[in-house]
């Protein structure tokens, strides 16, 4: 869904939730006040329990709540293991140049460096399309001139085995950087949070309608509203691919360590 040209996911998160708490405490106190109004109409007693439609909804939102977050965690769980993956892919195909004589091992572990520093560079640019255009772009063309310098190699007879080990590994490196470019924008549909921002302003309101004007208390509603504003900012800020406060800054660690081999 978009507001204007903006979706939800590029908007603060802090701003989203923020709103988001106003609107529980509005919906807590607007429930207190429209009990309060039925009690004096005579359209609901005071000892009215509703208990078990507040408990229902409120078990709706739950199970809601805990079905979004686990979408949210397992695409950034796919976002983390993709760059694990790609690490140890580049690592692999990197060892194996070693099965090469000095000379060509020296122009291929040049190229290696400099796809690698393109992958870190792919990651830092965070959500600037033109730098991750950049990094993705100037990474494969490294990528396809050592792919180049193997296969020519590989025609001579004595490198054939080499090149026979180091050419799927260096296909499996290719592979997993579209696989981890496309991961990167899976986030939760933004329909999935709209139902559920509705479903915690509805339950806010229940918690206010619920209990007697009498019995009513201002201290749970607040609790209550906090408390369902920090799962949701927590869940919309984990399925933040490249911005918010929970990164996948260890993961790309394991890229940034390969370039100790250069040294």
């Amino acid at each position: 869904m978009l507001i204007g040209k903006i979706t939800l996911h590029q908007i603060d998160t802090t701003v989203v939730v923020g709103i988001l708490f106003v609107l529980l405490i509005i919906a807590y106190v607007f429930g207190t006040k429209l009990r309060k109004f039925s009690e004096r109409k005579g359209m609901i007693h005071q000892d009215t329990d509703l208990g078990t439609v507040e408990g229902a909804l409120l078990g709706l939102f739950a199970f809601f709540l805990a079905f979004t977050f686990s979408m949210s965690g397992s695409r950034f769980d796919s976002r983390r293991d993709s760059i694990i993956q790609e690490a140890t892919k580049i690592g692999t195909a990197l060892n194996l140049v070693d099965m090469y004589p000095d000379s060509a091992r020296t122009s291929i572990r040049g190229h290696f460096k400099k796809y690698v520093d393109y992958r870190i560079a792919y990651f830092d640019a965070g959500i600037d399309d033109d730098k991750l255009n950049t990094a993705l772009k100037e990474g494969g063309l490294q990528a396809d001139t050592i792919w180049k310098i193997v296969t020519h190699l590989g025609k001579e007879e004595k490198y054939s085995a080499a090149t026979r080990l180091i050419a799927p590994a260096l296909n499996e490196m290719s592979d997993i950087v579209v696989i981890r470019d496309a991961v990167k924008n899976e986030t939760v549909p933004e329909s999935i949070l709209w139902v559920l921002f509705l479903l915690s302003i509805c339950s806010s309101f229940m918690v206010g309608y619920g209990a007697s004007w009498k019995n009513r208390n201002s201290v749970a509603g607040f609790v209550v509203a906090t408390m369902i504003s920090i799962s949701i900012y927590l869940i919309i800020d984990l399925d933040k691919p490249r911005r918010g406060l929970i990164t996948t800054e260890g993961a790309n660690q394991k890229i940034v360590e390969i370039k100790s081999l250069f040294d």
